[in-house]
């Protein structure tokens, strides 16, 4: 039996809570994100690493060589 069937055979006897978990750890392995971290619409640090990915691991190697 593949994974997926296994996975799909045991969905019925699991909570609600359960699936949410199970939900939350899909996600989370498709999303390559980092355990811990949480999305805060409030902050914004992140959409700025996006775009400027280049020039901050620029000065981080410029930071690491002095």
């Amino acid at each position: 039996m593949s994974a997926l069937r296994q996975v799909e055979s045991l969905l019925p006897e699991l909570t609600r809570s359960e699936k949410t978990e199970l939900l939350r750890m899909v996600v989370q392995d498709l999303d390559d994100s980092y355990p811990g971290l949480e999305s805060n619409p409030s902050v914004c640090g992140g959409a700025y690493v996006r775009s400027h990915r280049f020039e901050i691991e620029d000065q981080i190697l410029v930071n690491e060589s002095t």
